[in-house]
Order: structure tokens, then sequence, then C-alpha cells
């Protein structure tokens, strides 16, 4: 597989001076990277990598960012063996129920070593190894090494494209969901007269961190 250039030392963008001035606030920083996402001035590429730095977005929404981009790779590997391809969309579904809590932890953990199993008994340059590969890190739970090693899969600049609009999508509907919810915080508080700041920080440290 050709590697592509999701690396910082290959686009000239001075995204730290950008993270200087970038809003600490939890949605105030989403927002920040849901319209870096969407900057078409700056390189596909360059958005994805920034994007991707370790606790910049929640995890669960990297996890969907990353499913997403998984079963996009799915679709397009008609190279893959059938009882290949079935089984790493297992672990896509697992994933998914996972995510949602409908899962636990330790379906995940079966589904990993039967992908090592598998990935040792294929050539280390096949496209099964690498498919396995990818499959090892979406089954990792660790968001950031699942969402990064489906970019590096991106070698054409529509599919870095589709994935910066993908993230940028799911940033969108969260700070959506999240101003929802505020709102009807804010109604409940009016009629309870209670303290909507308290509760605002306890949800920003608690429910919309993570």
């Amino acid at each position: 597989m050709q590697r592509n250039s999701l690396h910082p030392d290959h686009v000239a963008v001075n995204i730290d001076a950008l993270l200087s001035a970038r809003p600490p606030h939890l949605a105030e920083s989403l927002l920040f990277w849901q319209q870096w996402l969407r900057d078409p001035a700056v390189p596909s590429a360059k958005r994805l990598f920034e994007a991707l730095r370790p606790h910049e977005i929640p995890h669960h929404l990297l996890y969907h960012f990353a499913c997403d981009g998984f079963e996009r790779i799915l679709r397009q590997a008609r190279w893959l063996e059938l009882p290949h391809y079935v089984l790493l969309q297992k672990l896509l579904d697992t994933l998914r129920q996972w995510i949602e809590g409908e899962q636990p932890l330790s379906s995940i953990h079966g589904l990993h070593q039967e992908i090592q199993r598998l990935q040792r008994s294929q050539h280390a340059e096949s496209s099964a190894h690498k498919a396995f590969y990818l499959g090892l890190s979406m089954a990792s739970a660790d968001p950031v090494k699942a969402a990064r090693h489906v970019c590096f899969w991106a070698i054409q600049e529509h599919d870095r494209r589709w994935l910066c609009e993908c993230l940028a999508s799911h940033l969108e509907d969260f700070l959506l969901l999240r101003q929802h919810f505020l709102r009807f915080l804010a109604l409940r508080c009016a009629v309870l007269e209670g303290h909507l700041d308290f509760l605002q920080k306890s949800l920003e440290s608690g429910l919309f961190a993570e």
C-alpha cells in the first residue's frame, strides 16, 4: 500500500499559532476543529493530522469517526476473501455496539485475538495482512490510534476530503445535540430555580468531555 502524506512535515501551515488562539472551552474548541476540517485553504492531510492530536476531540466521537472510515474501507475492499471480510465486518458491528454500551469490552478482545491469529498466517506485504493490521488498531481501545490508522489508508485526495467532512459532521451533530440538551436543562433550571452555570460546568467536565 502506498504511503500517504499524513505527516506535519509534508505541508506548511502554522497550526501552533492557530492552537494558541484556540478557546479552551470544549464547545468552542470543537467548533474550532469543525471549521478547521472544512477549511479548503489547508491541505486535507494536514487537517486530519492536526485534528487527531490526542485530547483534542472526545473519545466517543473519534470512535464513531473511525468506524465510519473503517466501514468505507471495507466496502471498497473487494480483494478480501469472504471469511476475512465477514470477520472484519463483525468487528465493525461489535465496535459500534460497544460504543453505545450494548456490548462488553471483552467481546472486542475476543475478536482482537482472532484477527491477530489470522494476521500471523498472512504474508507481511499482502493486502489481507494490512487489513488485519487495521482491524487490530480498531480493536485496540485507543480511539486516536484507530482514527489515525483509518486515515493512513486514505491514499486518494477525495478519500481524505471525505474523512475531513465525516469528522466535521460528527462534531457538528455533537454540538447541536449539546445545544439542545443545555436548552432543555436551562428550562428545567428555570422551573426549579436552580443554577445553570454550576450544572453546565459539571456537564462540560463529565457528560460532554468523554
